[in-house]
């Protein structure tokens, strides 16, 4: 007689399919482009354009059992073999995992007689889905989307993976949450590079942004985007407790033991009006400020130039960490919250290298903060099954209050006011309970959630994984059964009420050329452009040196300033023994200013 608890020992022990073994079955072949047929011999008569914009690729329906089949480079001659997993039961069982004792089953254990290997008599039915490539990916920050391109509630986003072998796949499926399901096969190659596969829900239709009147000709390559400040998505209060659901299937030999990889993140939204210059100033202008400064200029990667690319003291918000993310590294699983109450993000972050720091602040910025918030090992996640994952976020609210921070001539007035909630369960089991700093001062525009494979380091170990059900909500806590969560929202409150609350930001104006103004006559301070050798120097710290050129520009700007320098010296000490023993006093210190 097998007890429920023998069940569920011997599932452990034989993993994924429990009672029986794990099969592959081919599904089909998936094209590359220009070739059809069942196993991608023939060639398609039509421009490589046309191709492109079709559906998606190309794949036989028919299947095929694992057992005597060929090597999928003989199955498939000019594409990639798709396989589906499946589990054969002993006798006396059935499931998915083969994990359900057939009634009357009692006494046969699903051995021969002889108790020697599993008898096979049953296949599991398996679900036979249809897969379809992902055809285009979209820059969703910088492009409008056309509705073609949005896969439910996600454009697909890819960068760094040309030519690579890697792929997004979509099926319709019947159990998942919202009928999808989505296969992520991704294979970096170059070493030290970059890259991502991922489903984003930030995005914008181009139907909604002429409907509401945005000037098309904004969307320019020279000058930064502010397209994500209009994604539906950013725009849910930031008062609510935000609820996100999907599933998670990974198999074990489908993931490596080393590398760096985030498989879940949120992401803040920069903000490119908002300036700072060398003397710490920080102001907001306005859009078509931006534009004159990067139309006479060059903007790039957060730097305002002149048109000879000389450094004028100026940067503009560009990017920054995501304030919450689900990351890989090395053996270990982590979720980490990160939290910036200033108005101007820089792009560059700083962690600490290592994640044996449970919490952490940047030396350079410690008003910029990073938590490990959980952790598991490799060996104890729970591969080969569906696992669902259920996070509860009240994200961290920022505001200004300049009385208390332009000290030191910083005139940056971010503050935090409340702390994030996070909670997150794990297969209905709750794995964080976590109060402290999670989010970003974005002018009250929430993060937005992203899924897929995100690769900081540049490792090229291949990774495929499966995820479903995706869903979201939120949750304004309005109703009755509700008053013990508003209470412990409320109680996340950090910064003194009444204070930092004033939505009033520094704001300046461009009068002409490089000069800025307050419009009022007001303001806590004024920013300062000027093309200097200075400000090419100062540009060091915000931006790396790349190559020969500009470490040659650097050094003869140090060699100027320093010669000027020099020689500003000499004048003072001059004039100061011209007048022998005079008291010169002011003077003599009006020159030192």
């Amino acid at each position: 007689m097998f007890s429920s608890m023998w069940i569920v020992i011997l599932i452990l022990f034989q993993g994924h399919c429990g009672q029986g073994v794990e099969q592959e079955e081919l599904v089909g072949c998936d094209c590359n482009p220009g070739l059809t047929g069942k196993h991608c011999q023939t060639e398609l008569f039509t421009h490589m354009e046309d191709y492109q914009t079709s559906s998606g690729s190309q794949s036989s329906s028919g299947s095929q059992t694992s057992s005597g089949s060929p090597h999928k480079d003989e199955v498939c001659n000019g594409g990639t073999a798709s396989y589906e997993r499946s589990c054969v039961c002993n006798v006396g069982f059935t499931g998915e995992h083969c994990d359900t004792m057939l009634l009357g089953a009692e006494g046969s254990g699903g051995r021969d007689e002889q108790g020697g290997r599993p008898i096979q008599a049953e296949v599991v039915e398996r679900k036979k889905l249809s897969w379809k490539g992902t055809t285009k990916q979209v820059d969703p920050y910088n492009e409008l989307v056309d509705r073609g391109n949005v896969i439910r509630n996600f454009v697909k986003v890819s960068t760094g993976l040309k030519n690579s072998g890697s792929s997004l796949k979509v099926a319709k499926d019947a159990e998942s949450a919202d009928g999808f399901q989505y296969k992520f096969d991704f294979q970096p190659t170059t070493p030290g590079k970059k890259s991502r596969l991922e489903l984003s829900t930030c995005y914008v239709l181009k139907s909604d942004y002429e409907k509401a009147g945005h000037d098309i000709n904004r969307l320019r390559d020279d000058v930064p985007s502010m397209l994500q400040h209009l994604c539906p998505v950013v725009s849910m209060p930031v008062e609510a407790i935000h609820k996100y659901t999907y599933q998670l299937r990974i198999m074990k030999r489908d993931f490596p033991d080393k590398g760096s990889y985030i498989l879940t993140q949120w992401h803040g939204t920069s903000d490119g009006k908002i300036l700072r210059d060398d003397n710490g100033c920080v102001s907001r202008i306005r859009d078509e400020d931006l534009v004159s400064l990067c139309e006479d200029g060059v903007c790039n990667k957060g730097r305002i130039l002149t048109e000879n690319e000389e450094a004028i003291g100026l940067r503009y918000e560009q990017g920054g960490y995501p304030p919450l993310s689900f990351h890989f590294k090395d053996g270990t699983f982590y979720v980490i919250a990160r939290s910036d109450e200033r108005e101007f993000i820089a792009k560059s972050g700083c962690h600490p290298g290592t994640f044996d720091k449970d919490h952490f602040h940047c030396p350079l910025h410690p008003r910029q903060q990073y938590h490990v918030i959980w952790k598991k090992k490799l060996k104890d996640f729970p591969f080969g099954q569906w696992n669902s994952f259920t996070w509860k976020i009240k994200w961290s609210e920022y505001g200004n209050d300049y009385s208390t921070q332009t000290n030191g001539g910083e005139h940056d007035g971010g503050v935090l006011l409340s702390n994030a909630w996070i909670r997150l369960w794990i297969n209905s089991k709750l794995e964080i309970d976590w109060k402290g700093p999670c989010g970003r001062n974005d002018d009250g525009r929430v993060p937005y959630f992203k899924m897929g494979i995100y690769n900081p380091s540049g490792s090229i170990e291949p990774i495929l994984f499966r995820t479903r059900g995706f869903g979201y909500s939120y949750d304004l806590l309005e109703r009755e059964d509700e008053a013990e969560e508003r209470e412990q929202v409320a109680n996340l409150r950090v910064y003194p009420r009444g204070s930092g609350d004033d939505k009033e930001r520094n704001f300046n104006e461009l009068k002409f050329g490089l000069e800025f103004g307050n419009p009022d006559g007001a303001g806590v301070c004024t920013l300062e452009a000027e093309s200097s050798q200075l400000a090419t120097i100062a540009g060091v710290k915000y931006s790396p040196i790349k190559n020969n050129k500009q470490i040659r520009t650097i050094l003869r700007a140090m060699a100027q300033v320093i010669m000027e320098q020099q020689q500003r010296i000499k004048e003072l000490e001059s004039k100061h023994s011209d007048v022998g023993d005079v008291d010169v006093g002011d003077d003599y210190d009006e020159e030192m200013d």
